[in-house]
């Protein structure tokens, strides 16, 4: 389990600055800021053995991540309603796939 800290809202707005959107967690705006290489997202992804998406503008996303940006608007609404309505995420790697094709983005195999 990873420790928790608590931090106040002067220095959450600062980290929500230095955010990129949906695709930055406090901890990966922690360590870009602090020096330490590698996003979160690529390790959790890697921990699970999971792809990652590289976007041209250096953005990682998960299969989860890109299919909850832009799932709606690449695939429409009943295929992405059934993608994230599936418990066990069955067709969620695929239509990610799909995504990041249509994106332009590059798979990374963590």
């Amino acid at each position: 389990m990873s420790p928790t800290i608590r931090i106040d809202e002067e220095v959450f707005k600062a980290l929500q600055k230095d955010a990129k959107p949906f695709v930055d967690t406090p901890n990966d705006v922690l360590r870009r800021l602090l020096g330490l290489n590698g996003s979160s997202a690529k390790r959790r992804s890697a921990r699970r053995g999971r792809n990652v998406y590289v976007a041209p503008d250096g953005g990682r996303y998960t299969s989860r991540q890109l299919v909850e940006r832009f799932g709606l608007e690449i695939l429409g609404g009943e295929m992405f309603a059934k993608v994230m309505g599936d418990p066990h995420n069955w067709g969620l790697s695929h239509q990610a796939d799909r995504i990041a094709k249509h994106k332009g983005y590059s798979k990374s195999e963590a």
